[in-house]
């Protein structure tokens, strides 16, 4: 859960933490209960890929409105 310390992200990981292992990701490794909290700065492809293997599904929760290529990131 890339995301995860945001209003959505925290509501998703700890609806999912119960029937799965949930790896939660943001820029200050989040604590939510039952995840795997994690410290990883997105824009850094390789840190984002490590922090990412061996998950079958991820969920991008990153706000990158504020940015003027939102679209592209």
């Amino acid at each position: 859960m890339v995301g995860a310390s945001g209003f959505v992200g925290q509501a998703l990981s700890l609806a999912l933490a119960p029937i799965h292992d949930v790896v939660a990701i943001s820029r200050q490794a989040p604590m939510i209960s039952g995840t795997d909290g994690r410290s990883v700065d997105v824009a850094d492809a390789a840190d984002l890929q490590d922090a990412l293997a061996g998950c079958a599904v991820a969920y991008y929760l990153v706000h990158s409105l504020g940015t003027g290529d939102f679209r592209s990131r």
